[in-house]
C-alpha cells in the first residue's frame, strides 16, 4: 500500500492533497500528478 511507503510528514500531505483533488474536486489525473510534484520538489527542498 502506498500509505505505507511513506516516509516523510509532508508527503502524507501530497496524498491527501491528490485524494481531495481527483475525488471531492473531480480534478483530472494529469492535473493530480503536475499539482502534487510541484508541491513535491517545493516540500522537498
Amino acid at each position: 500500500m502506498l500509505a505505507r511507503a511513506l516516509s516523510q510528514p509532508w508527503q502524507y500531505a501530497v496524498l491527501a492533497g491528490a485524494f481531495v483533488l481527483l475525488f471531492v474536486l473531480r480534478r483530472g489525473v494529469l492535473t493530480t500528478l503536475l499539482v502534487a510534484a510541484v508541491v513535491g520538489v517545493f516540500c522537498y527542498r
